[in-house]
């Protein structure tokens, strides 16, 4: 593939994202480190490559999305980089709004922050809780199987030993 410029190659890397498709984001990837592209510009969407991501994936689509999550990431993508939207959502956030737990455990073994707060000044545990709340809500009318949301839960469980551990060290 050889593209013009940067924002050719940006614009081809979310397009192979949205479509899952693990090869092209891989070759786009490579030529990306020739270029020496920064993957972690924020687009015309006002998010990286990463926040699309999280964004383009759904819970039936986190093992492959978490394929492409991990290529980015070898690439050098910064999992603590907030959207430049007027909302200010971490990764880890938006992962936590959507309810993916297999991404957000992604996220946080990688070194995502679970203590970074977006413009409203919640952390992803706020938004974990939210999506926790609303899935058990729904279980018996959406049929939800009772493992998404034990993985839920045990992030949540996680999210908030975090937070308690850290603030013994808050003067």
């Amino acid at each position: 593939m050889f593209f013009k410029n940067n924002d050719e190659i940006i614009s081809h890397l979310l397009e192979a994202i949205s479509k899952i498709d693990k090869t092209k984001v891989q070759v786009i990837l490579q030529e990306g480190a020739i270029k020496k592209i920064d993957l972690n510009i924020h687009t015309n969407r006002f998010v990286t490559p990463l926040h699309w991501a999280v964004l383009k994936c759904r819970v039936d689509t986190q093992q492959d999305m978490l394929e492409i999550i991990g290529l980015l990431y070898h690439a050098g993508i910064d999992l603590n980089k907030p959207s430049n939207d007027s909302k200010q959502y971490y990764p880890l956030h938006t992962a936590a709004r959507r309810g993916l737990p297999l991404v957000l455990d992604w996220l946080l073994e990688y070194g995502a922050d679970p203590l970074a707060k977006d413009a409203a000044n919640k952390i992803p545990i706020n938004y974990v809780v939210t999506a926790l709340n609303a899935k058990i809500a729904s279980k018996n009318a959406l049929n939800i199987e009772q493992d998404y949301i034990d993985r839920l839960t045990k992030i949540n469980n996680r999210l908030n030993d975090y937070q308690i551990n850290t603030s013994c060290f808050i003067l």
